[in-house]
Order: C-alpha cells, then structure tokens, then sequence
C-alpha cells in the first residue's frame, strides 16, 4: 500500500542541530509519535522505519546486546528485516554482515537452544555458539571505528525525503495523514480496550472536565495526597498538566488535580 506519510520528518532544531545524532533522535521520536497515534508501519515512510529500527537495533547493543535484542523483539524476522533494509541502505556493509550472520544462527536455532541462548546458557552447536560468543564483542571493536549511529545520521541528512518542518507544520501534516487511516475508529477504540486501567481512568477524568489528553509523561509511587502516599500519574492536556491518583478506601476515588496540587474534580463508583 501507498505510505500515508510520504516525509522522514525532523523538526528545524533538529536539523539546524551540530549534534551528530540529531536527526536521528528527532526521526525516532515521531515514529514514536506516529506509532502511539494508530498508524501502522506500513503507513509510514519507509526510510523513516528503516532508520528507526537500525537505532533501535543499536539502543538494543548498547544496553544488553544481541540477546537483549533478541528477546525484546520476541525474534521478529520482520523487525530484523527492516534492520537489515537499514544497514544495506545505509551502505554499512561491515554492520549488515556482522548482524545478518548472527540473525540467520538465531533465526536456526530451535525453541529449545533459543531459550538457552537467551537464558545464556551453552547451545549444542560449537560453530553457533562461537559466532554469538563472539557477536558483541565484534560489533562492540566495529562500532568503536564506525560509529553507526553518526552512519545513520548522515545518511538521514542526504536522504531525499527528509523534511524540517516546525512543530506547527508537523502538527497539520501529522494529523491530515491521521485522517486517511481508512479504520482510526475502530484502531482508537481497540487502543482504548487494550489500554491499562490507570489509562482509561485517565481518559474518564479528561472527559468529564472537557479536555482532551496529548500525554502520559510519569508515574510517582510516592505522591502525598491527604496526608498519605499515593501513586499518581502525571499527563498533559490540551488544557495544561494535570495528575492522577486513585483512592481505594473507604470507598473508590479518581481524582483528578491540577498543576498545583489542587482537587479539580473527583469520580466515584
């Protein structure tokens, strides 16, 4: 299908940005964006994907490695393809060797020596084990000399299809696109079932004052509230920043304050 979303969009700080990883940090967080605002992958612009997944790919190295990578993405062959799509456009042929190699071992093993090589524990294959062994240390020695997150920031900034827009104009783009989802409804009310408890919650008190909720930014297991603690959620509004918390005793309480700590209305059961 066509993409809905023809642009790799960046805001204008971004791209005026000195920092190598501007771009792409400012790509990720509207993928981001789009993805919390029911468009499907295939809705956005592919090179715009592909950027954000050989990064996410990296965050993965980074912080756990390839196992880590592995188990978050539940070995998804379709997320590992898009890493691949990345790498190879990206013309980061050393990275894309080194990651299909050990994509095509794990994609191999069995259910059994998954679950062993994620536990981290030895395979029965020497010659599989010796190339994930060996897979972050490797990669740990290539991306120390081609950093792959400046390879993709700069591939980001010679892509045709980027586009510095303002946060106003990206905005109306954003939600013009959002309209030509041909189910959004029925995608929104989906969202809305699947969602936390604390989340519809949420929703019900931005109702019932009349406003319309942007983002849940925290949560604060240790919020005083009538001299107890509490855990509150923090969220923002088109009317500002408000916060949650949930009285259970003596009876169920939702209530709903303002910036200042104030009491702006309270739901009950």
């Amino acid at each position: 299908m066509t993409a809905l979303i023809q642009y790799i969009y960046v805001t204008q700080e971004a791209a005026a940005s000195n920092e190598p990883d501007a771009l792409v940090w400012g790509n990720v967080d509207i993928v981001n964006a789009c993805l919390e605002n029911y468009f499907a992958e295939d809705e956005l612009c592919h090179p715009a994907l592909l950027s954000y997944f050989v990064d996410y790919f990296l965050v993965q190295m980074e912080n756990g490695g390839f196992a880590q990578f592995v188990y978050n993405t539940g070995n998804n062959a379709a997320i590992q393809a898009y890493v691949s799509a990345g790498l190879q456009a990206m013309q980061a042929t050393q990275h894309l060797a080194l990651f299909e190699q050990a994509a095509e071992v794990v994609q191999a093993l069995s259910e059994q020596d998954l679950h062993r090589y994620l536990e981290g524990e030895a395979l029965g294959d020497a010659a599989q084990q010796q190339v994930l062994e060996q897979f972050d240390e490797v990669f740990s020695v290539l991306n120390a000399t081609t950093e792959l997150r400046h390879v993709n920031n700069a591939w980001l900034k010679a892509h045709p299809q980027l586009k510095a827009v303002t946060l106003e104009e990206l905005q109306t783009a954003l939600q013009a696109a959002q309209q030509q989802i041909p189910n959004l409804a029925e995608r929104q009310q989906q969202a809305m079932d699947n969602a936390p408890e604390y989340v519809k919650t949420i929703q019900r008190l931005c109702e019932a004052h009349g406003m319309a909720l942007e983002e849940i930014t925290a949560g604060d297991p240790e919020f005083m509230f009538e001299g107890e603690e509490h855990l509150a959620w923090f969220f923002i509004t088109d009317k500002g920043i408000f916060s949650m918390v949930e009285i259970a005793e003596p009876s169920y309480r939702a209530v709903l304050l303002d910036e200042e700590g104030q009491v702006v209305l309270e739901l009950s059961e």
